[in-house]
């Protein structure tokens, strides 16, 4: 007869794959599925005078669902218009309701797994360790990897962006106006700046404002490398002047900003080496006493006051590696 444990495990190894399974849905198929009803809405299936309000319809278009009660309520929130932005700083295709769906569809599949896990050591303080971290994993790496996906896209966009200006600066000195300048820059450039810049200037061809579709590409971006060529621009087009030859300034002095942060970088080297060094000793020191004298050592994991020993030191290593990273770290 089948075990009142075993059942839930299967219950929940079920609702672990069903939940993989919807969020895998989530990732691969929304997408998809909205840019084709964008494709058809804009390229044949409405009226050619209709072409022009829907897409105005989609330039307006900051729903965090498609389903009319989740999207009220998340319009609601404060935060969701925070997580729209965050998303697109990442360069996810995902609204923000889909983005709390797949929050909410991982958080039992990782505590499934953590609970798998620990209760492969037989040991109810590492089980309930394992279903802790499961649990924290579910609610917290979701964030974790949009807040990575955001520094990595944002520094290779500052890398960018002195050959985005060079490039719009001899454009511009060979007559070119400013628009059509943005557009051949953009076909030279790697994404993802030049996808960036197709999304202004279909903003602007679809009927949008320029400084408004520049100030929205400004908090997409959310560089300070970037908020100096924004303001330049805006400056320009409200007072005028030589476009070229303040993008030539500009991008010395991106180029200036960029040789600075990368001599911080390198003078907090060390700091941010030793912060790693000082963090993985304990876990060193700790490997080393278990393998000479595992008979003493190893009551650190199998007493009570031991593995309550452990926990915390772990948890004061990590509270001084981040102070200690935190100290070392110099904004630009």
């Amino acid at each position: 007869m089948v075990s009142v444990a075993a059942l839930l495990v299967a219950l929940a190894a079920g609702g672990a794959v069903a939940s993989a399974v919807a969020a895998g849905g989530i990732l691969v198929w929304l997408p998809r599925v909205r840019m084709r009803r964008r494709v058809h809405a804009v390229a044949g299936r409405v009226p050619l005078d209709a072409i022009h309000q829907a897409s105005q319809t989609l330039l307006r278009d900051r729903r965090a669902s498609q389903f009319g009660f989740v999207d009220g309520w998340l319009q609601r929130r404060k935060n969701s218009a925070r997580t729209r932005l965050r998303l697109e700083q990442a360069g996810i295709p995902l609204r923000a309701g889909e983005f709390v769906l797949l929050r909410v569809l991982l958080l039992p599949l990782s505590t499934f797994l953590g609970f798998t896990l620990g209760n492969a050591a037989h040991d109810s303080l590492v089980l309930a360790l394992g279903t802790a971290a499961g649990a924290a994993a579910g609610a917290f790496g979701p964030l974790l990897y949009v807040r990575q996906r955001i520094a990595r896209r944002r520094s290779r966009i500052e890398s960018q962006l002195v050959e985005m200006t060079e490039l719009m600066a001899a454009s511009m000195e060979a007559g070119v106006g400013y628009l059509q300048s943005l557009v051949s820059t953009m076909e030279q450039l790697e994404p993802p700046l030049s996808t960036e810049l197709r999304r202004l200037t279909d903003e602007v061809r679809l009927g949008g404002d320029m400084d408004d579709a520049l100030d929205t590409l400004k908090q997409r971006i959310d560089s300070k490398d970037f908020d100096v060529l924004a303001t330049a621009i805006g400056i320009q087009r409200q007072n005028g002047g030589n476009l070229a030859g303040i993008l030539k300034g500009v991008a010395q002095t991106v180029r200036d900003r960029q040789g600075f942060r990368r001599e911080v970088a390198a003078l907090t080297s060390r700091e941010r080496f030793s912060a790693l060094i000082i963090a993985a000793l304990p876990f060193l020191l700790v490997a080393g006493l278990m393998a000479m004298l595992p008979e003493t050592y190893g009551l650190l994991f199998s007493e009570p006051i031991g593995r309550v020993a452990v926990i915390a030191a772990c948890v004061l290593d990590t509270i001084g590696y981040m102070a200690i990273k935190k100290v070392s770290r110099i904004d630009v």
